[in-house]
């Protein structure tokens, strides 16, 4: 995925291949198996929330094979990356069947890294729903994202002042 910007300069977008997704799903899987680090695997997550549209991009937008991948390990491996990831993936209004392959990536993942259930009354679980209302609705506007970058801090994401 790292060429893409260098290949919208020098390439036309409707001339370029698409990129297989399968190397990108089966790499997923392997990094989100049941056994992992959770540190590994909520790392590989933020990565793939934040390299989305490249992927979408280079794979002329063949998401759902990531879609399933992602609802199927994530289901599978719960205990690894949160507490409770099954139940609010599951029951989620914007879960795996729910609108466009982006939108649902994006649900996964943030249902995975920020469970709903997590939303209690200490200032981390604040920022967590901060957080993860912020992944799903980009648009969205909040005032408590100074907690929510400190989360972010605390799973080791640099973020300047």
């Amino acid at each position: 995925m790292g060429d893409i910007e260098d290949n919208r300069e020098h390439r036309d977008p409707a001339k370029t291949p698409a990129v297989p997704i399968d190397e990108l799903v089966r790499v997923t899987n392997e990094r989100l198996a049941t056994g992992n680090d959770e540190e590994r695997s909520r790392a590989w997550l933020f990565a793939l929330f934040d390299q989305l549209d490249d992927i979408a991009e280079a794979t002329k937008n063949n998401l759902e094979p990531l879609v399933t991948a992602l609802d199927t390990t994530l289901q599978n491996s719960s205990a690894t990356i949160g507490n409770s990831a099954t139940t609010d993936a599951g029951s989620s209004s914007n879960n795996a069947n729910a609108g466009d392959a982006r939108s649902r990536i994006i649900s996964l993942i943030a249902d995975a890294l920020f469970p709903a259930a997590e939303s209690s009354k200490t200032s981390e679980s604040s920022a967590s729903a901060a957080i993860r209302e912020l992944m799903l609705n980009p648009t969205a506007t909040s005032l408590d994202y100074m907690p929510a970058i400190d989360v972010l801090r605390a799973h080791g994401l640099t973020i300047c002042r």
